[in-house]
């Protein structure tokens, strides 16, 4: 991979124009360990690059992990426009960014964060695994299909049965997004059914708590039962 190939690799957005030159440079300095004269002088062919600052290149790419979060929330934006939120007729997106915001709160590992931004894009917007593991890598698009719901199963089970199942068979970091999904839902919902049915959804999981069951879920199922005695139907 040549200096300038990992460049434009860098400035890639899904969608739109890609990120701004100078300014993919400055976020890569300390990524690299060099100057942004360093780099400039690499794409300019004016000197080329350390083996071991090539390696970097390459691993970083592989990683797939730069500007993974931005990258989610450019892609997940534009496969929700033109959807609204039940109820309050919101945009869409409103949703993806206010459980990345609580997810943040807990974890600042980006695959999290990247997979919050997308948790719905399978779902409702028709995105395939193949799509997002080729974006984003394969552990944030398992995490976005560990999140998705069989609407089938859901229909034949119940909502309630079938959430607690399936919440009760997550891992421990997509049940830690599931729970923030949750906890923003209740605190948009306007409807009391689907408010006591989260209620039961936890009640049911946390009267056999999973073994991934950890701090982190129990405080987010605790702040979803407090946002539901706050709410006035």
């Amino acid at each position: 991979m040549t200096p300038e190939e990992f460049l434009a690799w860098a400035r890639h957005k899904p969608f739109g124009d890609p990120f701004p030159k100078t300014q993919t440079v400055t976020f890569l300095v300390p990524l690299l360990g060099v100057s942004r004269t360093n780099i400039f002088t690499w794409i300019s062919g004016k000197v080329n690059p350390s083996k071991t600052s090539l390696l970097l290149m390459e691993a970083l790419k592989r990683e797939n992990r730069i500007r993974l979060v931005e990258r989610a929330e450019d892609f997940a934006r534009h496969k929700h426009e033109g959807q609204t939120r039940k109820y309050t007729n919101d945009p869409y997106a409103n949703h993806p960014e206010a459980v990345v915001g609580l997810l943040s709160e807990y974890t600042d590992d980006e695959r999290l964060l990247a997979a919050a931004w997308l948790h719905d894009t399978m779902e409702d917007c028709g995105v395939s695994y193949g799509e997002l593991s080729a974006e984003f890598g394969p552990y944030v698009a398992t995490l976005v299909y560990l999140l998705t719901n069989d609407e089938e199963e859901k229909e034949r089970l119940g909502k309630a049965r079938y959430m607690s199942k399936k919440l009760a068979a997550l891992p421990p970091d997509a049940l830690t997004i599931k729970l923030c999904d949750m906890l923003n839902n209740m605190d948009g919902t306007r409807s009391r059914r689907q408010a006591e049915t989260y209620v039961e959804i936890l009640r049911r999981v946390r009267e056999k708590k999973p073994s991934v069951w950890n701090g982190t879920h129990e405080a987010l199922a605790e702040r979803i039962m407090e946002t539901y005695r706050q709410k006035i139907f």
